[in-house]
């Protein structure tokens, strides 16, 4: 009997190579996105020689998909990705709509803009949550520094040698950094630091649009954020702009008292007044000295901590901004199909029962049920109305509201919204599982392999580490739900993937990754003790989740861990870890951090807070 994937295959080798050279296709290139997600659906009919096929063809075809506007077509009903940007205009969009049809085009246009939107408030989210971390700084450091930032670098923006001074040869510091209680700058609360990093996060993420200040300077936009870093290390260089503080010594300089002491043997004075007017101003000049010398010191240190808090919000920033401004995320992306989508490639008629997210066409009033909860939108005359748990409400670009203990948000855009149904608060066993999962793969001698091998065996194209996870554990939970052996079905995926990737990994790895993975997928609410039997010499436990602070110590080092709410509609509120004087990290939902020679790792419930240290398998870098 013939099988179909490898005709199906080798027909996607063709179709690829057509698109290579500028040939039309018969269905456009939406059709052989639809060819090339049927056969990656398919993978476990495939052999190894026609996996590593695939994955080549894969490679070929995302290039192509970025060069024509990084079309994302349906990778299956859950796990669509739209609304990518593309990284190059003009001919290349043009040849894109050429490909589709103008009502195609439009829904397109419109799904970008509507990707942008949903992607701004995840981005939101994160933002608010670092905020609460740099609010709980002592000294707030950080804030102080990114308000003096974004001040001098607008003023630098107004100068005539901006446009062509890309190394900063010409920048200088102008308005310093404010004390920590200026009562002109507002730096007391979390909200206030937030609004600077979303001005931060702006500035970056418009670098190079025709009305942002920043378009003239001669860089391309993928330097951006590097470009932002430069200016906030030269800021932390000259802190008091051109002084060595904030204070001012109430008396002459230790240069003017020399000058002084010389002068004074030419006047004409008698020795004995000479005497006294010498030991005057030598003690004088002790005092300068010393106020001096303390003030170098001092200068030096908080140097030290404006470079350190600089180099830590750019690498915590540049996590969740998107690779086209110098960041490691992706684009903005819809993980949904489009219900009644004009494109019959992104098109369901239906919402699959295990989603939690869904894109939706008004062509009509729509209803519908998403993770078990009855919806409906309806309209009359020209307003449309959400219809849900017993109350009406008019579409807002942006809504979210709480159901119980999830949260719906619901995103509007022209004649489509998009709907995202998603647990507050999951179980403590579920996130530990899930947060031993990444720490897994965030080991600095096989993170690169391990996130190259979910990618590879999910489809799921995402940068930022825990949101690769997060996907590809659901991922691939709904490709081993029918299968007779789920530990099985998943060795099977990961080999697989392994192979068509050429990754030399051993079994032991991907066993141990499988067995993480499945007990991610598997594990019941009040499965934390069974979960963490196998975690050897580990340090911690659960501890009740109240407004006052929890002090603990682990490996010899004290950590305190408190509650931060935020004013935000619809923000969850942050929990930080502080370290004496300096704050670890932020969470919403966990933590892992690198803390003394293990991982910490902190994970919250409704009522119920998770702290552990794990002395083996230390990671590099905060995740959360």
């Amino acid at each position: 009997m013939i099988k179909a994937e490898p005709l199906a295959l080798e027909l996607l080798e063709y179709k690829v190579n057509d698109l290579l050279v500028g040939r039309q296709v018969r269905g456009g290139s939406a059709a052989v996105w639809a060819l090339h997600d049927w056969l990656t659906a398919s993978l476990i009919n495939l052999d190894d020689n026609e996996r590593s096929r695939l994955h080549k063809v894969s490679e070929r075809l995302s290039r192509i998909g970025r060069a024509i506007g990084d079309k994302q077509v349906i990778k299956n009903l859950d796990e669509l990705e739209l609304g990518s940007e593309p990284p190059l205009a003009a001919k290349p969009a043009r040849l894109e709509a050429a490909l589709l049809s103008p009502a195609e085009f439009e829904e397109q246009q419109t799904l970008k803009r509507l990707a942008r939107r949903v992607w701004w408030d995840d981005l939101e989210r994160v933002l608010q949550r670092l905020a609460a971390g740099y609010r709980a700084e002592r000294d707030r450091q950080t804030a102080r520094l990114l308000y003096a930032t974004l001040r001098n670098l607008a003023r630098c923006a107004r100068s005539d040698t901006f446009a062509q001074d890309v190394n900063l040869a010409h920048f200088q510091v102008v308005e310093p950094v404010p004390e920590l209680t200026d009562p002109l700058v507002s730096i007391t609360s979390a909200d206030s630091v937030f609004e600077l990093l979303r001005e931060l996060a702006t500035i970056a993420l418009t670098f190079k649009q025709a009305d942002s200040p920043y378009a003239a300077l001669s860089l391309p936009e993928e330097q951006a954020l590097s470009y932002l870093r430069r200016v906030a290390l030269a800021v932390a260089r000259d802190p008091f702009a051109g002084r060595r503080s904030l204070l001012s010594y109430k008396g002459p300089t230790s240069q003017q008292l020399r000058t002084a002491l010389e002068a004074l043997s030419r006047d004409q004075m008698r020795e004995e007044a000479r005497r006294e007017e010498r030991q005057r101003l030598e003690q004088r000049l002790s005092e300068a000295l010393n106020f001096e010398r303390t003030q170098q010191q001092l200068f030096e240190r908080d140097v030290r901590l404006y470079t350190q808090a600089a180099e830590t919000l750019f690498e915590q920033l540049g996590q969740h901004l998107p690779k086209r401004v110098g960041g490691s995320a992706s684009d903005p992306q819809l993980p949904s199909a489009v219900l009644f989508a004009e494109n019959p490639a992104l098109r369901i008629e239906s919402v699959p029962t295990s989603s939690q997210a869904v894109t939706i066409y008004l062509r009509g009033p729509v209803r519908l049920k998403l993770g078990g909860v009855e919806l409906g939108i309806m309209r009359s005359g020209n307003v449309w109305s959400l219809y849900v748990a017993d109350q009406q409400l008019p579409l807002q670009p942006r809504m979210s509201f709480k159901l119980g203990r999830r949260r719906l948000s619901l995103f509007h855009e022209g004649q489509y919204v998009h709907l995202r149904l998603q647990d507050e608060v999951r179980s403590l066993a579920a996130l530990v599982a899930e947060a031993l999962v990444l720490q897994t793969v965030l080991q600095p001698d096989r993170q690169a392999v391990l996130l190259n091998l979910l990618q590879t065996a999910t489809g799921v194209a995402i940068s930022e580490p825990q949101q690769m996870v997060r996907q590809a554990i659901a991922r691939l939970q709904h490709m081993s739900d029918k299968t007779p052996d789920r530990r099985k079905a998943l060795a099977g995926f990961l080999q697989g993937a392994a192979r068509a990737a050429r990754l030399n990994l051993d079994d032991e790895l991907i066993d141990g990754l499988v067995e993480r993975l499945y007990i991610a997928m598997t594990i019941s609410e009040d499965g934390l003790g069974s979960l963490l039997m196998p975690l050897n010499e580990r340090q911690g436990g659960v501890y009740p989740l109240s407004d006052e602070p929890l002090s603990l110590a682990f490996d010899g080092m004290p950590l305190t861990i408190r509650r931060y709410r935020s004013r935000g509609q619809g923000v969850p509120e942050s929990i930080v870890v502080m370290l004496p004087g300096r704050p670890l990290g932020s969470f919403t939902d966990y933590l892992l951090a690198p803390f003394g020679t293990g991982t910490l790792l902190c994970a919250r419930s409704s009522d119920a807070l998770a702290a552990f240290y794990l002395p083996q398998h230390k990671i590099e870098t905060v995740a959360s």
